[in-house]
C-alpha cells in the first residue's frame, strides 16, 4: 500500500491527477473495509494528495463516493486567513465550514 501511496504522489506531482483519484478512493476503500460500521474518513495530509481533487482544493471538507476526506492545506490555509484577518478561530473541537475560507 506504500508503494502505491508513494506513486500517486509522484503522479500528482507531475499533474497526472485523474488515474490517482481512483487509486486514492480504492485505498480507502481496501483502507476501511474491515471497518464497514465506520464512516470513512481520509485525512490529505500530504500537499500534493489533494490535487487529485480539484474541484475541491479550496474545501476543508468535502465527500466523494461516500468517502469523507478532510484536506489539511485547506484547513491550515482557512486558519492563517483568518487569524491574519483579525477573524475569531474556530472553536476548538469544532469541524470548519466546507465551503468557505472566511
Amino acid at each position: 500500500m506504500r508503494n502505491t501511496v508513494l506513486r500517486v504522489i509522484a503522479g500528482l506531482q507531475t499533474g497526472e491527477a485523474a488515474d490517482n483519484v481512483e487509486e486514492l478512493t480504492r485505498i480507502a476503500e481496501v483502507s476501511f473495509r474491515a471497518r464497514s460500521h465506520t464512516q470513512p474518513m481520509v485525512c490529505l495530509v500530504c500537499t500534493e494528495l489533494p490535487l487529485a481533487f480539484p474541484e475541491q482544493q479550496a474545501m476543508t471538507i468535502f465527500e466523494r463516493d461516500g468517502i469523507f476526506y478532510f484536506n489539511s492545506s485547506a484547513i491550515h490555509i482557512r486558519a492563517a486567513f483568518r487569524l491574519s484577518a483579525g477573524i475569531e478561530p474556530d472553536a476548538p473541537g469544532t469541524v470548519p465550514s466546507p465551503l468557505a475560507l472566511a
